[in-house]
């Protein structure tokens, strides 16, 4: 039920009952301004975009503990959105009184004391989606952070360094042995790092030539480790081209299913500083670019795949990615660099996905 009528002060009263009974006024100079009001409410309730009037009055911080509490995030997304909302100064504000503005001044203060841009993006980007969950909560009808302009994140442009199989192979040969193990599963399995650290020998099947990578090690606070799904959950069986099978059956050789394929000495995941010590001296011993990054050999790996003619729905699964234009984005530009791998080169290097069975390679 639902009313206009004029008060003895000449302002008009627009009111209305919502589901529970309950009495909602308000008072406008003009009758056309109070229907409007009462037309879009009705509209609202009927589109299901209504928010009881009070709903919003919680504040930000005490909003986001509930939301956060109910979020099925990864630890480190956890941290980001904590640290996130932990400086922004709207925490004592009540939601139904955030407003663009708002927002549009905080990435201001952020910017103007110097924060990069991709941090203030980052930050913003957090709140944006604490509020959307207040949307859909009903607390607010609308998210404050939509359309708030923010600092372009200038493009990083990074020459591609790619390996020829040449240079791989020196890597291996100079390399430590747990080094050496991670560079073959990198550059000839397209691992990323904390997969290989992942990597237990449970998760091999040499018989038939194949890996199941289910999981991922990652560094947390204190020095600690954790394991975690792989990212994107990009839980993914690769076969393996008979050289890598060979390497990995030396290695894991009596060793238990539950191992560390590349192991630290104290029997947990080998660290990232260890392996990135070492693939520093292994750079050097090898002659190569001091660029070269270990991710770089997931690069190697890709572009070899393209270049040999797999097409980029079995790359997007090989490498784990979400998104078939990722690997187009991320990799599509390795192919200028083809002539590093497509010579004339040993039939053994290339996975048997590839040569002769295109249909067994991932599954």
């Amino acid at each position: 039920m639902s009313s206009v009528a004029k008060r003895p002060n000449g302002r008009w009263r627009a009111r209305y009952r919502d589901a529970d009974g309950v009495e909602h006024a308000r008072h406008f100079l003009t009758r056309a301004a109070a229907r409007r009001w009462l037309d879009e409410t009705t509209a609202d309730r009927l589109t299901g975009r209504y928010v009881h009037p009070r709903a919003g009055r919680i504040t930000l911080a005490d909003y986001y503990a509930r939301f956060a509490a109910r979020q099925l995030w990864q630890p480190t997304t956890r941290r980001a959105v904590d640290h996130a909302l932990a400086t922004c100064p709207l925490g004592g504000t009540e939601l139904s009184r955030l407003t663009r503005a708002d927002v549009e001044s905080w990435a201001k203060a952020m910017a103007d004391a110097g924060l990069a841009a991709s941090t203030v993006r980052a930050r913003v980007a957090a709140l944006r989606a604490v509020l959307a969950g207040a949307v859909r909560d009903r607390l607010i009808v609308d998210n404050p952070c939509a359309g708030v302009r923010l600092p372009r994140v200038a493009a990083r442009t990074r020459e591609a360094v790619l390996p020829t199989p040449e240079d791989v192979e020196r890597l291996i040969a100079v390399a430590e042995r747990r080094l050496a193990v991670a560079i073959a599963l990198a550059a000839h399995a397209g691992l990323r790092l904390g997969e290989i650290r992942g990597l237990q020998v449970g998760d091999l099947d040499l018989l038939a030539g194949r890996l199941t990578v289910r999981r991922q090690v990652r560094a947390t606070a204190g020095g600690g480790w954790e394991a975690t799904a792989p990212k994107y959950g990009s839980v993914r069986t690769i076969t393996l081209p008979a050289h890598l099978t060979d390497r990995l059956r030396r290695a894991t050789s009596s060793r238990s299913p539950g191992a560390w394929v590349v192991g630290g000495r104290d029997g947990r995941p080998v660290h990232p500083t260890t392996l990135a010590r070492r693939w520093s001296a292994a750079k050097a011993a090898a002659g190569l670019h001091p660029g070269l990054r270990l991710h770089d050999l997931r690069h190697f790996y890709a572009s070899f795949l393209l270049a040999q003619g797999v097409d980029v729905l079995r790359v997007q699964r090989a490498l784990g990615h979400a998104r078939a234009s990722t690997t187009l984005d991320v990799y599509g530009h390795v192919l200028d660099h083809r002539g590093h791998v497509t010579d004339e080169r040993d039939p053994e290097m290339v996975p048997s996905f590839v040569s002769g069975d295109a249909t067994g390679g991932l599954q």
